[in-house]
């Protein structure tokens, strides 16, 4: 674990993670971005993908080869040799980004032999765009109010850097096998020892089951989920997610039989994929679609953590149920 000062505060925003890649971890990060955007903040994603995954998906194809290939680039930010507005890029539904780059691992490479590399992010990125705090931009309307941060697929000082920016996430889970397993390298590989060993609190806003394809009924992944969910982290659910006891084992029982089998999750739509196909929030994509209240419900979740008014008792209480469940 890299050194670094524990006294830090993260700022307003999330990090969507999991140790697995295929998660729809972009799609939701992008989808929470314009929720929040539409209640009028300002909101930035930031990728710091080694696959620049959302950095394609948002920009046109000469655009992309530009940004990726340019010498001004996310790292020259972090280290101090440009400042973070010079990389700006705004889209056409109201969201900004700080694009990723090709030269990403020579960025790690740098971050690890520089004395407490971890903070470059916070101090060098996020903080002195941050709307409300130190580093605060003289134009307000350059100013953010949360930041959406992207991060590589696997452990390591990148991740940690986005954990240290911010000091929250949200974690989609899919029916697809190794997602648990992804779940619990997150918590014993990162979240875990930046809490005990450097003293870092990391919120953990929500666990949100996605892309769920069917029903919840017998022998299925989807049920097996939600199961596991509910059973271990439904306190970190939204409510779209929690399903009562007396349901789930009813649909464990056999020969027992429901009038109405839950659909809990943020369901499959063809919608979703094909607007992130088209490098769009479902909501600019397709207006009508049923599960755009699922992303409101998150993006009011992130509002209520980064709100100052939260008791320290709460946040106390969470912690040590990670910990617990870790």
């Amino acid at each position: 674990m890299s050194q670094m000062n524990s006294d830090i505060q993260g700022l307003p925003g999330i990090v969507t993670a999991l140790q697995k890649g295929g998660v729809t971890k972009t799609s939701l990060g992008l989808n929470i971005a314009e929720r929040l955007a539409s209640s009028s903040h300002n909101v930035v994603m930031i990728d710091l993908d080694h696959d620049c995954h959302l950095t394609s998906l948002l920009l046109d194809d000469e655009t992309e080869e530009n940004v990726l290939n340019a010498e001004t680039h996310i790292g020259k930010a972090m280290f101090g040799d440009v400042p973070p507005e010079e990389l700006i890029i705004e889209t056409e539904f109201g969201v900004d980004l700080i694009p990723s780059t090709n030269l990403m691992g020579e960025v790690v490479r740098r971050m690890q032999t520089t004395r407490l590399g971890i903070n470059r992010i916070r101090n060098n990125v996020v903080a002195p765009l941050y709307n409300g705090g130190e580093g605060k931009n003289t134009d307000d309307d350059k100013g953010y109010d949360y930041f959406i941060i992207d991060p590589p697929g696997g452990e390591g000082q990148m991740l940690d850097a986005a954990f240290v920016a911010v000091q929250r996430t949200v974690i989609p889970i899919t029916p697809e096998a190794g997602t648990v397993n992804g779940l619990a390298r997150l918590l014993e590989r990162t979240i875990r020892p930046l809490q005990s060993e450097v003293g870092m609190n990391i919120e953990v806003v929500a666990i949100t089951p996605n892309r769920m394809y069917e029903s919840i009924s017998r022998e299925s992944s989807e049920q097996t989920i939600i199961q596991n969910l509910n059973d271990t982290f439904k306190q970190y659910l939204p409510s779209y997610a929690k399903v009562d006891d007396d349901i789930l084992e009813a649909i464990n029982t056999p020969g027992e039989t429901l009038s109405t089998i839950p659909k809990p999750g943020i369901r499959e739509r063809k919608a979703i994929n094909d607007a992130f196909k088209s490098g769009l929030p479902v909501a600019e994509y397709d207006p009508e679609c049923d599960q755009i209240q699922h992303f409101d419900e998150l993006a009011q979740m992130i509002i209520d953590s980064c709100n100052p008014d939260k008791t320290d008792e709460h946040e106390a209480s969470k912690e040590e149920e990670v910990m617990a469940n870790g």
